[in-house]
């Protein structure tokens, strides 16, 4: 994936070659809440144009630096120095973006300083720190970054910083680094209905402009989440078609 138009394969017939897209799921809203501790999915319908693709809203709407330029210009998604071809997933916001597809869940353990977020996209699990703490020294830097977070009245706040560099946390090439800042805010809305979510993405090594988001989620308690499971394996097998 790399800025350009793509498609999702659900299926292939072996025999008429015959291919069968995805059909996105559209949560109903059929039940509400009164926290936002639960499974939720996207409503595809709040997304803002062009953003359900969101490399390609990316690569329309971002202005990069120098540095970012040339690292999109040079990444081949076809090789092994796309981080995926090794299992190693994107960090957020890219579990947020995923959510068209993959339900995300919000956990509010017994333990109130932390609450998890965790998604079946690359079995992605967060800890958002609520007792008031910092972040770290930047020399301790994660692969999901290191998240705290606080209310703001009924909103939910959680700022990540301390990411590992990554080679194309947004699909498209452009790296992110040290300076990556993410910032999310949840806000429970239409009666417990949905979740109103927004978040701001800044990186000034490779973006000269932030990246803002919204949209809306609807409560979804049905949904079984499940396990990505990647196998390194599978994972390697399209960087054969590149040989």
């Amino acid at each position: 994936m790399n800025g350009r138009f793509y498609g999702l394969v659900d299926s292939v017939e072996k025999e008429s070659g015959e291919i069968s897209g995805v059909n996105f799921y559209r949560p109903a809203v059929t039940a509400s809440t009164t926290t936002l501790e639960s499974l939720w999915m996207t409503d595809v319908a709040s997304l803002p144009d062009g953003q359900f693709e969101f490399d390609a809203f990316i690569l329309a709407n971002i202005e990069l630096t120098e540095k970012g330029r040339a690292a999109l210009g040079a990444f081949d998604p076809l090789s092994a120095e796309n981080p995926m071809s090794t299992c190693v997933g994107r960090p957020t916001p890219a579990m947020l973006v995923s959510i068209t597809l993959f339900p995300v869940e919000i956990v509010f353990p017994e333990d109130d300083d932390i609450i998890l977020i965790q998604t079946e996209y690359w079995d992605e699990v967060r800890t958002v720190y609520m007792d008031g703490r910092g972040h770290p020294d930047i020399g301790e830097r994660l692969q999901t970054g290191h998240s705290v977070g606080h209310w703001d009245d009924e909103t939910l706040v959680v700022e990540t910083t301390n990411f590992a560099d990554h080679r194309a946390p947004y699909q498209i090439g452009v790296p992110s680094g040290a300076q990556k800042r993410v910032v999310e805010r949840y806000t429970l809305v239409e009666n417990g209905t949905r979740i109103a979510l927004e978040f701001l993405v800044e990186d000034p090594e490779y973006m000269t402009t932030p990246i803002r988001h919204t949209r809306q989620l609807i409560y979804s308690p049905h949904i079984v989440n499940s396990t990505f499971d990647c196998d390194p394996e599978a994972s390697r097998r399209f960087l054969q078609a590149s040989d």
